[in-house]
């Protein structure tokens, strides 16, 4: 929920992304795209493939941000999809 404080959490509440998690799977070394309440939404054998092409953009439905994590479980990068969502200028 936005704060009423700040213009700027207003515009971000408005232009909300889904987001999503590239992550691997410990358990059976896959990598899977979870959404924000953990259900998987597409499994790769490599990250990879997952990172090829189009296929993020595929799975998300092309709307999306995409945190990508590193084998280790840590940050490494975050991708949006479907710019056009978010405005290019704001006030203030």
């Amino acid at each position: 929920m936005a704060c009423s404080c700040h213009a700027a959490c207003a515009l971000t509440s408005m232009f909300a992304l889904p987001r999503f998690i590239l992550s691997k799977d410990p358990e059976d070394g896959v990598w899977k795209l979870s959404d924000a309440r953990g259900q998987v939404v597409q499994r790769w054998s490599s990250k990879q493939e997952a990172l090829r092409g189009t296929a993020l953009r595929t799975a998300v439905r092309g709307e999306g941000s995409v945190r990508i994590e590193s084998a280790s479980g840590g940050f490494q990068e975050e991708r949006t999809y479907l710019r056009a969502k978010v405005p290019s200028r704001t006030p203030g």
